[in-house]
């Protein structure tokens, strides 16, 4: 099917939804609009002409995403993924990028049971990755208590010469996943944190996507993206499709799910100093293991930009952090998810009209 034509059908679709009285940012509506998103997600390719194996990258980074760990099936899931990855040569950090985990098992019963999650995560991951680093953030689901067992939630890192800004939204109410957002303190932060390393290549990392916007701040944080030229790309997890748009100089990258879904997936990143190749692993459930698939993405590294990538060292170092504050609930955002909704529709007629003419 062209994009026009499918293009066309998401248009129909979104205005059939708002016509009968359905809201895009409840329960059903963003079901209906992730199956209508499907229809976009990156497709098995010929090998393009920028993938050469032939060539060593710098340094890879794992990275996965809404891992789900909710009952056995998702921990042998999550299992195999981890042991496919110390099966990798050469990954420098995994990156998790939130909706980790609600198991709380054999952790203190007077803990709470946000805190006892946490625990029980960190001593899964420290099995299961055994000698490689990781880097973690909380997503919209069980996000509570997270700064007590994995420090501060907004930080940055840097690998092998590429900056890693690490956040998670600081408040939503419980009642819509549409209503997170940022406090203004963390906002400085992060607008700080990317003029500040305006020399370094900058990968910028949260559970929620900004385009499509899926929170009330994602056009802050995409005015916030296009002002530092030093941005290359979003990484965010959520939607839990394989998804990919371009906006001005950076890209949004969208992970699969890791946990139970429709294609189980994990991506790596094979950092050369002028580009970024990702590669896609899914889960084939005819031998029951995660196997490299023939599925790339390119992020070209800019020039000025390219003196910063070594991989003589690789050893993730942490930059800075904030206070390491909680996630907090407030009702009062329910008022905010009405422009998520707006900001979605948006999206779909720029995101669209972008794209037929090209």
């Amino acid at each position: 099917m062209s994009f026009f034509s499918r293009f066309i059908r998401v248009l129909f679709a979104v205005s059939a939804l708002r016509l009968s009285g359905q809201e895009l940012t409840s329960s059903k509506g963003i079901h209906d609009l992730i199956a209508i998103a499907k229809r976009f997600e990156i497709a098995p390719m010929k090998k393009p002409a920028w993938v050469d194996e032939s060539h060593q990258p710098e340094f890879r980074i794992a990275w996965l995403s809404d891992m789900h760990l909710i009952d056995a099936r998702s921990v042998e899931l999550t299992k195999s993924a981890f042991r496919h990855l110390r099966g990798q040569k050469g990954i420098a950090l995994t990156l998790i990028t939130g909706d980790n985990a609600k198991i709380a098992e054999e952790e203190p019963k007077e803990l709470p049971i946000g805190e006892r999650r946490h625990r029980w995560l960190k001593s899964f991951l420290e099995a299961e990755l055994g000698s490689i680093p990781y880097a973690i953030i909380p997503g919209d689901n069980w996000p509570w208590d997270f700064e007590k067992v994995f420090g501060p939630q907004t930080r940055s890192i840097d690998v092998g010469g590429l900056h890693f800004v690490l956040t998670a939204t600081d408040a939503r109410a419980l009642e819509k996943e549409t209503t997170s957002v940022f406090f203004d303190d963390t906002k400085a932060w992060l607008e700080n944190e990317l003029k500040q390393h305006a020399h370094k290549p900058t990968l910028f990392v949260l559970h929620e996507s900004i385009l499509p916007p899926c929170f009330p701040d994602a056009t802050w944080a995409a005015a916030l993206l296009d002002k530092n030229p030093n941005v290359i790309a979003a990484l965010a997890g959520h939607l839990h499709l394989d998804l990919e748009f371009k906006r001005g100089h950076w890209k949004q990258f969208c992970c699969p799910a890791l946990g139970p879904s429709h294609r189980p997936a994990i991506k790596i990143l094979n950092v050369f100093k002028d580009k970024i190749v990702i590669e896609s692993h899914e889960w084939n459930r005819e031998t029951n293991q995660f196997a490299k698939i023939n599925k790339w993405q390119l992020l070209e590294i800019p020039e000025r930009f390219q003196s910063s990538i070594s991989g003589i060292d690789v050893k993730p170092k942490v930059v800075n952090t904030t206070e390491g504050r909680g996630k907090v609930v407030d009702k009062a955002l329910l008022e905010r998810a009405k422009e998520v909704e707006d900001a979605l529709m948006q999206f779909i007629f720029t995101f669209g009209m972008k794209q037929l003419g090209m």
